[in-house]
């Protein structure tokens, strides 16, 4: 547990009983400790249990992902498998979790979203709060689809952004006859250019922002 009088509780639970993680465990609460510091920074966190598993449903490219599925809780899951894990804990670990930390902050005000919309501009604040701190260039997942290849989707996009009845995993994952992560890069693309609008506007400042927001968003970069 992490506990100091001007930094949230957190506490960290690791499913190893049988010992999967262990030489994990230390890396991995530096890392927790780190982006603690320079999350709260920038923006208040209420308590979270952060549970750290291991399992094979990652992000290929880097070895481990996060999920937030409520405010309180965030999962981590290690692919010890992966030959990409040990190079991508620390900073990029940090990255990851500087992500869901935004995403339990939403949670705690108008929540991550059903509509497709909703959802896009969650994983795009997440995307953008990540580099307000790191200052780092766009993940793999931000960056998978460029803006001239998401132009022919804009139109698609608009129509659904109100939907609860989307397809996440096509949007998202690239489960049928959308690119892959082309939901990440789109999102993201909306936040920046809500950004560049709104220039005094900061990523930390707009975990409550609703996503309705950002649709017009969908139509500056159409005419880009």
């Amino acid at each position: 547990m992490i506990s100091n009088a001007s930094l949230p509780k957190i506490s960290l639970h690791f499913l190893s009983a049988r010992g999967q993680l262990d030489r994990y465990e230390k890396r991995v609460r530096e890392t927790v400790s780190n982006v603690v510091k320079a999350t709260t920074a920038l923006e208040k966190l209420g308590p979270l249990d952060i549970i750290v598993q291991e399992g094979r449903w990652v992000i290929p490219q880097i070895g481990h992902t996060g999920y937030t599925p409520k405010a309180d809780a965030i999962f981590l899951t290690l692919d010890t498998k992966s030959e990409a894990l040990e190079a991508n804990l620390g900073l990029p670990m940090e990255r990851v979790l500087a992500h869901e930390f935004h995403h339990a902050r939403r949670w705690d005000t108008v929540g991550c979203g059903k509509t497709l919309g909703e959802q896009l501009i969650t994983e795009g604040l997440a995307g953008r709060f990540v580099e307000e701190i790191y200052d780092n260039p766009p993940e793999p997942w931000e960056s998978a689809v460029s803006l001239e290849k998401l132009r022919p989707h804009l139109g698609a996009a608009a129509q659904e952004w109100d939907s609860e009845n989307y397809d996440h995993m096509r949007w998202f994952f690239g489960e049928g006859d959308l690119p892959h992560w082309i939901g990440y890069s789109l999102g993201y693309q909306l936040v920046g250019k809500y950004l560049e609008v709104n220039s005094d506007s900061r990523p930390s400042m707009l975990a409550a922002a609703p996503a309705a927001s950002f649709r017009t968003m969908l139509d500056c970069l159409a005419k880009e």
